[in-house]
């Protein structure tokens, strides 16, 4: 079984009015853009002053934006490793039956793996340097993710959120 730290890490506060919030503007028309081969939003930023968690995380890591990212139906966003982020905080908004995993390959025809089972409202600090990748089926799946202010380290952003973990 793998160690799911190296992947992923719950916060402890929870998203209040923000979550509702999101699931609102889900609901609502936008011109979507494309980014990395997502559909994406961007997320008001004074949300990072009114939502606890995000400013708690922002006194200790600076955020620089946010936004929302939506995976179509029936899709699968392949297995990857980030090439312009090294870590983020991202929570899930809405999905019917969606999986986000996170592999480490052993050998030539298997990987280990392990998924990310979301709950709601909950915050997770997420290691987009590990292999992932997202599995979607009937609806679209939303997530919130974010940009901090400057590349950390997910080993480094753990040890320095160390008191916000679940």
């Amino acid at each position: 079984m793998l160690n799911t730290d190296k992947f992923y890490t719950p916060l402890g506060i929870k998203a209040s009015i923000f979550y509702d919030y999101l699931n609102e503007l889900v609901n609502k028309e936008h011109s979507w853009e494309t980014h990395f081969g997502f559909d994406a939003i961007q997320v008001d930023s004074r949300w990072i002053q009114v939502d606890h968690a995000l400013r708690a995380v922002d006194k200790l890591q600076p955020i620089r934006a946010l936004g929302v990212l939506r995976v179509p139906p029936n899709s699968f966003y392949n297995f990857h490793k980030d090439s312009y982020r090294l870590s983020t905080i991202n929570m899930l908004i809405k999905q019917e039956e969606g999986h986000c995993y996170f592999i480490e390959p052993k050998g030539e025809h298997y990987s280990d793996c392990t998924e990310l089972v979301y709950k709601p409202r909950t915050y997770y600090l997420f290691n987009n340097q590990a292999i992932h990748g997202v599995v979607n089926k009937s609806k679209p799946r939303y997530m919130l993710s974010l940009y901090f202010a400057n590349e950390t380290k997910y080993s480094d952003l753990q040890a320095k959120l160390e008191h916000l973990k679940a």
